[in-house]
């Protein structure tokens, strides 16, 4: 409905627009379906027989080349069609003019009263050799005109089936154009594509349901971003501290190598990792991004951006629209297309069959004669006859002058219709060259400003649109989608429809600006929530994923000293290499490499490397073997020396090696470089903010304080060290800040589920993505070609190929019945000038016998 309403008030679709809808529809009903295809050997045929009657005075393409506007054409083709050009297309016409005069002066050579105007008027009796030439001449004429007799039939058969054809093809065009059609090539139409246009563009506006109820969705779900923000941002931290090399492989304060690695950094690592993965693939992500997307690609200047677009798309449509319901509207008018139908069944057809039976008659008369005077055209005279009676048959010279005077009329007719014909045939084959030609880009640039295509509608909303772009984007259309040279196309119209991007230097066509850059992408996030809904059930609450309970577990249960241990590099230092002269082996001093940093032996709880279960070493235990060589000294901490009690080797090189060993272990629990990070506090940068102190105020709907995140929606972390029992308890903590983030987040998804994967998706489905997606599958405007193609090789190369043939048939005609006539005319004077002399020798009377000239 709402669409019904934004295209009622569209101003780019007129009334117009629909009833040419309307008009093309029952002109297709009426006309179709057209019958028979041209091959490419006819088209080309049609097209080199237009050419040859063009000639090489094409004025209709000079006049369309020069007009500067659909209103200039008149004035210049005032100034290109010249007296000079007239004459030259209209000699057969002309000469039917002349020889009406001439008809006019000579007829009265045939009437008794002018037998004066005869010159020459003797007796002439020819050889019966030279006689038969009449007859067998005649006999020729009469194969010439069943020759021109065939051209003219076949040409009111080529010029009644082309205007039928092109009646089916042009009203299938016109509605195509306009309405577009189904099927399996489907296209959206010029009115659909721009009611599709005008509707987004008003859906994108401020203030539209569409706008507000995406606005109202996103405001609604924002819990989400801020969620997955914190809970994304707290993981983060963890592993980047995890990879911190102060943690990895601890320094001293002057950045001495204090040769211990962090192991427990190094095996959580894959959990981290596993951990963070889910968090990605889970629901909560796939959320936020579909909502951030939409954020993003429909922001108040995404909208502004994609309205330009739309807008500056709108001008070729609409000039294309104009332009086809121009040139097109004539022929989908039912009432004009039945009066030219009628006409070509009537008057063109009883006109062409009357000129024709009156040829015939006229060269049968012409053969009775010729035949009559070749055989006998006079009898033997008697001489006993009382009263002389003349020899020569009167009907020769009757029958030959009711041929030629008969024929004189014929010859202007024939003449004066074959050339109005060939005259209007001219311009006709001209345009219809330019039509058949406008896939050439050259040809449809020279003739555009005459087709309107500088003139893109009236509209005043378009006006600032209208530029040179309007124009190409509509020479694209008109070559692309429309006169393909072999009639086959896939252009698409967000292909062919470009905006300038802000360089203004290169185009960003309308599949990249809108489909590549704003529904692909939000349809992409949409389909990833919609495989995250559907992959596992723990993508729903990240809270109980096995990977992040795993990683709370690890950081609960562990003790991140309990992790520190010598480095390769203290097994392979040479100070160190006589703890394994103890001959207690394993079990005396050699367990320093792997005793850890922490004072008590622990056993792995947590599923960490592997070791789960087994007992890691302390320093109290380490202290313990390193006495045998000496007296503990007396301190607070379980890192104790000894007092070394020999001089002699082996003891006193273990003795002190051992010591070395404390000492390390002393520099590693007592350093303060460990990295404890945390964030910076939105309210004072100077403290810090932990995630683990937020909390949700006013139920579940209600805001969290002191959860970090800054107001542009970012997590700031702010450095931190610590020494290692702080590190310890960092790390350990991190298991409260997980489960809190989590359990936010995991809130969150139930709280945003419905407003982002339901209520916002349908509002981009019904407002944009359907309406995008409806003119990229719709808008494969190749679909126009074979109907233009059709139209141009029906109307042209049947319709005015056949008028041509008609006329020059009735030109060639005319010719052939002139010569005709001067035989016939010597025929007569031959004939009747032997029978009027007779006359006047034997009887001495001035008696005419000549009949009257019958009626034509």
């Amino acid at each position: 409905e709402a669409a019904n309403s934004s295209a009622a008030e569209n101003p780019y679709v007129v009334a117009a627009d629909r009833q040419a809808v309307e008009d093309a529809q029952a002109a297709a009903d009426a006309s179709c379906p057209a019958e028979g295809a041209f091959t490419d050997a006819e088209r080309a045929e049609g097209r080199s027989a237009l050419a040859a009657h063009l000639g090489s005075d094409d004025v209709v393409r000079k006049i369309l080349v020069a007009a500067n506007s659909t209103e200039d054409v008149i004035a210049t083709a005032q100034l290109h069609i010249t007296a000079d050009w007239v004459i030259a297309k209209a000699v057969p016409l002309i000469l039917s003019f002349v020889l009406c005069a001439i008809c006019c002066v000579c007829c009265w050579t045939a009437c008794p009263f002018c037998r004066c105007c005869r010159c020459c008027g003797r007796r002439k009796d020819c050889h019966p050799a030279v006689r038969a030439i009449v007859p067998f001449t005649v006999f020729g004429f009469f194969f010439g005109i069943c020759f021109s007799a065939s051209l003219v039939n076949a040409g009111y058969v080529s010029a009644r089936k082309g205007f039928e054809r092109s009646s089916c093809h042009t009203a299938t065009l016109l509605n195509t154009t306009l309405a577009g059609q189904g099927g399996a090539a489907p296209f959206i139409g010029m009115i659909g594509a721009l009611e599709a246009f005008w509707e987004l563009a008003e859906t994108l506006q401020n203030g539209s349901s569409f706008v507000t109820g995406m606005e109202t969705a996103l405001d609604a779900s924002a819990p989400i971003a801020s969620a997955t923000q914190v809970a994304g941002g707290t993981l983060s931290l963890f592993a980047a501290m995890m990879e911190a090399p102060a943690n990895v492989r601890p320094t001293s304060a002057i950045g001495k190598d204090l040769l211990h690695d962090c192991t427990f950094c190094t095996g959580v690592a894959p959990t981290v990792r596993q951990a963070r993965e889910a968090f990605n693939s889970g629901v909560g992500v796939a959320l936020a991004n579909a909502r951030a997307e939409v954020e993003d690609k429909l922001s108040p200047a995404a909208r502004e951006d994609l309205t330009r677009v739309l807008l500056h798309s709108t001008p070729p449509l609409v000039g294309f629209k104009e332009i086809m319901r121009m040139l097109l509207s004539f022929f989908v008018d039912t009432e004009k297309m039945g009066q030219v139908r009628q006409a070509m069944h009537t008057y063109v057809y009883y006109a062409g069959v009357i000129l024709l039976v009156w040829a015939f008659l006229i060269t049968f008369f012409a053969l009775v004669s010729g035949a009559w005077y070749a055989v006998r055209d006079k009898v033997e005279e008697d001489p006993l006859q009382a009263v002389p009676a003349n020899p020569y048959y009167s009907a020769v010279h009757r029958c030959a002058c009711c041929a030629w005077f008969c024929s004189f009329c014929f010859i202007i007719v024939a003449l004066m219709f074959g050339g109005l014909l060939t005259v209007a045939g001219n311009p006709l084959s001209g345009t219809c060259l330019i039509l058949d030609g406008l896939h050439d880009r050259a040809l449809a640039e020279d003739v555009g400003p005459a087709l309107g295509m500088t003139q893109l509608g009236e509209n005043e909303d378009l006006a600032e649109h209208v530029g040179q772009d309007a124009v190409e984007m509509l020479l694209d259309m008109m070559s692309q989608c429309l006169a393909t040279r072999n009639g086959t196309s896939n252009a698409n119209l967000l292909d062919v429809l470009y905006t300038r991007n802000s360089s203004v230097a290169e185009k960003d066509y309308l599949r990249a600006s809108i489909v590549g850059q704003a529904t692909v992408p939000i349809g992409n996030q949409f389909s990833a929530l919609t495989s995250a809904r559907g992959a596992s059930a723990s993508n729903l609450q990240l809270g109980n994923n096995p990977d992040v309970v795993k990683l709370r577990e690890i950081c609960r249960l562990e003790d991140v000293s309990a992790w520190l241990v010598a480095s390769d590099d203290m097994r392979n230092d040479p100070e160190f290499q006589s703890l394994t002269l103890d001959d207690r082996g394993t079990d005396g001093l050699a367990v320093g490499f792997n005793t850890s940093a922490r004072c008590e032996d622990q056993t792995v709880q947590a599923n960490l490397s592997g070791l789960q279960g087994r007992s890691i070493p302390g320093i109290t235990n380490f202290s313990a073997k390193l006495e045998r060589y000496g007296v503990l000294e007396v301190t607070s901490t379980c890192a104790r020396s000894v007092v070394c009690a020999s001089t002699a080797a082996p003891d006193s090189d273990i003795c002190a090696a051992g010591n070395r060993y404390i000492d390390y272990k002393k520099e590693v629990r007592g350093a303060s470089t460990y990295r404890c990070d945390l964030f910076e506090d939105p309210t004072g940068q100077a403290a810090y903010c932990d995630p683990a102190a937020m909390a949700q105020t006013g139920g579940d709907a209600g805001p969290w304080l002191g959860d970090c995140l800054f107001p542009d929606g970012t997590m700031r972390t702010k450095n931190r060290t610590c020494d290692l029992q702080t590190f310890s308890t960092y790390v350990q903590e991190f298991n409260l800040r997980i489960k809190k983030v989590m359990s936010r987040l995991d809130l969150a998804v139930d709280s945003a589920m419905d407003k982002v994967d339901t209520d916002l998706r349908q509002l981009l489905d019904q407002h944009v993505v359907s309406v995008v997606d409806n003119v990229a599958a719709g808008g494969t405007c190749g679909s126009l070609a074979p109907d233009y193609r059709g139209m141009v090789d029906a109307f042209c190369f049947e319709g005015v190929g056949g008028l041509v043939k008609i006329g020059n048939g009735f030109v060639v005609l005319g010719f052939e019945m002139l010569a005709l006539t001067l035989t016939m005319y010597i025929t007569w004077r031959l004939a009747i000038d032997n029978f009027n002399e007779w006359e006047k020798e034997h009887t001495g009377c001035k008696r005419s016998s000549v009949v009257p000239v019958p009626d034509p």
